[in-house]
């Protein structure tokens, strides 16, 4: 029958009763001549589960502030490949947000369902309002030239009528 120490409770007890309180638990260390047993084995697992609790919430915390340039999760579970699947999709919604505000409007994104429509939909606004922006600039500069035309029509005009007045004096 296996023996176990009431330190050894208490040591696993205090790594969860960290994580439920919301600070980063320790890895429980054993004694070096601790006996290859199922304690160790348990905590060997419960290292294992630290570890990884541990790198997701520093991964979770990096996404919330916004950073996106960091070695993704080397996790198998699902919330590590959901938070990998996140950073992934925030790298290419930056990327594309970059062309977008370099005015190539032909990106996409494809992710987060209804994120995806409204940004999709603000993107295509834009550059409907940068075509208009064009046309307009283009009617402007129309508007510009032929109003030049006139004003030297008009120049000319009054030259004309300059030199007629003074031939008839």
């Amino acid at each position: 029958m296996l023996q176990v120490n009431e330190d050894d409770i208490d040591r696993v007890t205090a790594v969860f009763a960290a994580i439920l309180n919301g600070k980063k638990p320790d890895t429980i260390v054993l004694p070096h001549d601790y006996p290859d047993n199922e304690i160790r084995q348990m905590t060997d697992y419960i290292n294992r589960f630290i570890d990884e609790y541990n790198e997701t919430t520093e991964t979770v915390y990096q996404l919330s502030n916004g950073e996106i340039n960091f070695e993704s999760l080397k996790g198998k579970t699902k919330i590590s490949q959901s938070l990998k699947a996140l950073q992934a999709s925030l790298k290419h919604l930056t990327w594309t947000t970059k062309q977008i505000a370099n005015g190539d409007f032909g990106h996409k994104v494809d992710f987060m369902g209804e994120f995806s429509e409204a940004f999709n939909s603000m993107a295509e606004q834009l550059d409907n309002a940068f075509k208009e922006r064009v046309k307009t600039m283009e009617k402007l500069q129309s508007q510009v030239v032929e109003l030049r035309k006139a004003q030297r029509a008009m120049l000319n005009i009054l030259e004309d009528l300059k030199e007629a007045k003074s031939d008839t004096k």
